[in-house]
């Protein structure tokens, strides 16, 4: 018996007209929703190697815009903290001019020696607790860093350590009184009448000890307390220290 093979070419044509249509539609559908002419290398291959490089140089420059972000924030949140301590340093320097004013009394120094003592600790917390994500920017541990800013290599910017902020040296800010015989024992208010060799009066500040030079003899002891108080005075560029003469109720002169 005969066998026959039946073949329906148009049949075959139009399956194979319909499952191009159906791959051209789908790929005009993929490129109306993702708004992209190249979503895959098939598309284009050349076009697709570029649009990947560029993918990634937009997906580094992202990554890049927050590092330079959080550079920024930690800057931001060390200069709040650096704003307030000069606000108070500030008020210290008024507190030091007001109190060399001779119209003081010891009451009043003490008062102004807490407010002083009472920044200085405040600027000491400040400097030890300013943080950003969890590292301590102020105290003096911050030894620098390099954020990277860019999407390539080397675009970066490197930034220094941050000096100590804290209020150690701060704690030898003294509104302090003495008197004359506290900077050499052998000298005193009494002795007016003869002159003070150099170097028999010095005061030490910080660990240095500066001579206050020689003292001519004074015709009384009033007058020897301010001989004093100007030695002092003369070397403050060097020491710091401030003096000054006050009155007390008694009659007596100090110098503070």
């Amino acid at each position: 018996m005969a066998s026959t093979i039946n073949t329906n070419v148009v049949s075959l044509n139009a399956q194979r007209n319909l499952s191009s249509s159906q791959s051209a539609l789908s790929t005009a559908m993929q490129r109306l929703s993702s708004g992209l002419r190249v979503n895959s290398f098939k598309d284009d291959a050349a076009v697709g190697a570029i649009a990947e490089r560029m993918n990634t140089q937009i997906k580094g420059l992202t990554v890049a815009s927050r590092n330079a972000n959080d550079g920024i924030s930690l800057a931001q949140t060390a200069e709040g903290s650096l704003g307030k301590v000069g606000d108070m340093l500030q008020r210290m320097r008024e507190l030091a001019v007001q109190s060399s004013n001779a119209t003081n009394s010891k009451s009043d120094r003490a008062a102004l020696q807490s407010e002083t003592k009472q920044l200085a600790d405040e600027i000491d917390r400040v400097a030890k607790t300013t943080t950003f994500n969890g590292s301590k920017i102020l105290d003096g541990s911050f030894a620098g860093g390099v954020f990277q800013v860019g999407a390539n290599a080397g675009e970066n910017i490197s930034v220094g350590g941050i000096a100590n902020a804290t209020g150690a040296g701060l704690s030898k800010i003294q509104f302090a009184q003495a008197s004359v015989a506290a900077f050499d024992a052998g000298t005193t208010v009494t002795g007016f009448d003869s002159k003070i060799a150099a170097g028999d009066i010095s005061i030490a500040v910080g660990g240095t000890t500066v001579s206050l030079g020689a003292i001519a003899a004074a015709s009384s002891g009033a007058e020897r307390v301010g001989q004093v108080a100007a030695a002092i005075n003369a070397k403050t560029a060097d020491t710091g220290v401030t003096a000054f003469v006050t009155k007390e109720d008694n009659g007596n002169f100090s110098l503070e």
